[in-house]
């Protein structure tokens, strides 16, 4: 990133890759919080290789060099939403469209194989689905809770990287599950 990036710019590359709110943000360099939205990594003397911390506030943070736009942001649900296909009608909906397409079928073999063989047992398919579902509310619980808990040390390295990690996981499980959507032939 170049030395003339805004600070406002940051937040923005930052929200784009991680859903966390711009108003939500605080960054930290060498253990004092960043001020000015408007000004450069440059004017703020931010070399290219040194580490910016960022906390992610449980609550939106007024704006220091803008009025706040409280009423214009949109909070996201995050990259995940475990339990956005736990209705009924959905699950039959998704087995019906697996015994149509041989091609997903395969897909899901291959990631689930025990949803795929009770794919011709509809109740079984709906408890084998709302399993996976809430083992994976059960992750993202577990994920929000340790982000708040290295989110409590801001200044430590470890965390900072720890959290990195986790992001970029979280990229790549998104990344996935929108080719899997949108490609199910793969």
């Amino acid at each position: 990133m170049g030395s003339s990036l805004t600070i406002a710019d940051l937040k923005s590359y930052i929200n784009a890759e991680t859903s966390f709110d711009i108003s939500r943000q605080l960054l930290y360099f060498n253990g004092q919080p960043v001020q000015g939205d408007d000004k450069t990594l440059e004017e703020l003397n931010i070399k290219d290789g040194e580490m910016i911390a960022l906390l992610v506030s449980e609550e939106e943070i007024p704006n220091q060099s803008q009025p706040s736009r409280r009423g214009g942001q949109t909070q996201s649900s995050g990259p995940r939403d475990a339990g956005a296909m736990t209705s009924p009608g959905q699950i039959e909906s998704m087995r019906q469209g697996c015994l149509r397409n041989p091609a997903q079928l395969a897909q899901i073999r291959q990631q689930q194989p025990d949803l795929a063989d009770a794919v011709h047992d509809q109740q079984r398919f709906k408890e084998i689905f709302e399993g996976l579902m809430g083992a994976e509310r059960d992750r993202e619980r577990e994920r929000q809770n340790q982000m708040r808990l290295l989110n409590e040390d801001p200044f430590n390295v470890d965390a900072q990287r720890k959290i990195e990690e986790i992001i970029r996981q979280d990229r790549v499980m998104e990344n996935l599950q929108h080719a899997y959507e949108h490609n199910p032939e793969g």
